[in-house]
C-alpha cells in the first residue's frame, strides 16, 4: 500500500520506492555520463537524418 493514497503499488514502483529510500548519492557521476551520453546519441541521430536529406536535395540539384 502507497503510503500516501493508499493504493496498491507495483513491484516496478516498490522497487524504484526502495531505491530512492536507501539513496546514498554514489552513483551520480554515471548518471550524468549516461545522461550526456544519451543527449549525444538524440544530436548525433538528428544530425544524420538532417544531412541525409541535404545530401539528398544537393543530389537532385545537380541533375
Amino acid at each position: 500500500m502507497c503510503r500516501c493514497c493508499y493504493r496498491p503499488m507495483g513491484i516496478a514502483r516498490i522497487a524504484e520506492v526502495e531505491r530512492w529510500r536507501r539513496y546514498d548519492g554514489r552513483g551520480d557521476h554515471l548518471d550524468w555520463l549516461a545522461f550526456a551520453v544519451r543527449w549525444l546519441h538524440v544530436i548525433t541521430a538528428i544530425a544524420w537524418i538532417g544531412s541525409s536529406f541535404y545530401l539528398v536535395a544537393l543530389d537532385l540539384g545537380l541533375n
